[in-house]
C-alpha cells in the first residue's frame, strides 16, 4: 500500500499484485472477452436514423470545389447548400447540384 500526501490529507492507494503465473489466465480472459464483444452488433455499425450526411459548402472555387466533389462522391452525403462571394462559382456549383440552396453574401 502506498501513501501519498496532498496538503494536509493523506491518501492510501492499494495496487493489485500481478504475478507472471497469472499471465496465461489473464490473456485467455482478455481474448475471450474480446471475441465475445466482437460478435455483438456494434451500435455504430447500424444505420443512422438521419440516413444521410447533409453538407453545406462555403467557398466553392479552387480547393472548395475539389472538396465539394469529394464529399459529393460519397453515397451517404447530400449536398444541401452552396455559398461563395463569386456569383460565377455559385452558378457553376448550382448547375452541378440543382437541389442545393445557393447563397452569396459580401459583408
Amino acid at each position: 500500500m502506498d501513501t501519498f500526501q496532498f496538503g494536509h490529507q493523506c491518501l492510501s492507494v492499494s495496487r493489485p499484485v500481478f504475478h507472471l503465473q497469472q499471465l496465461p489466465i489473464f490473456l485467455k480472459q482478455g481474448i475471450g472477452a474480446g471475441l465475445c464483444a466482437a460478435t455483438w452488433a456494434h451500435p455504430a455499425a447500424a444505420k443512422s436514423p438521419n440516413g444521410k450526411i447533409h453538407h453545406a459548402a462555403i467557398g466553392v472555387g479552387g480547393k472548395g470545389w475539389s472538396d465539394l466533389m469529394a464529399f459529393a462522391s460519397h453515397p451517404e452525403v447530400a449536398i444541401e447548400a452552396l455559398c461563395d462571394v463569386d456569383s460565377a462559382r455559385v452558378s457553376r456549383a448550382a448547375e452541378k447540384f440543382p437541389q442545393a440552396r445557393c447563397y452569396q453574401d459580401w459583408l
